[in-house]
């Protein structure tokens, strides 16, 4: 009888790994936000807004100027319009941002965050 019993749990726990697994394979289709969770590339890379504040009615936001929309390829909201380009400007930018700081250590011997 305790056969039996092990049978059917055995048998059940097929049937219950089966239904896991087909509930796996659906999530798994579902697009998925993972990203919406971060941060706006701006602040993940130290990026600021110099544009001046637009005011959207009960509250006002700072927009990328005019010379920052072209280098980055973006728009004032900091949306990239050519992601090509931006890509290629935002890694431009970190080489830039990590050899200033490496030359600012260089200079005092102290690092200086940027």
């Amino acid at each position: 009888q305790a056969r039996g019993g092990l049978s059917e749990l055995l048998a059940s726990s097929a049937a219950m790994r089966g239904l896991a697994a087909l509930l796996l394979v659906a999530l798994l289709q579902v697009e998925r936000p993972a990203l919406a969770h971060l941060p706006p590339w701006w602040i993940l890379n130290g990026v600021h807004p110099e544009g001046a504040p637009k005011d959207v009615g009960s509250y006002s936001m700072i927009e990328f100027s005019e010379e920052q929309q072209k280098m980055f390829s973006i728009d004032a909201l900091g949306q990239p319009t050519d992601k090509e380009k931006f890509q290629l400007a935002l890694k431009s930018f970190k080489a830039a941002k990590a050899a200033k700081a490496q030359k600012s250590t260089q200079d005092d011997g102290s690092p200086i965050n940027v």
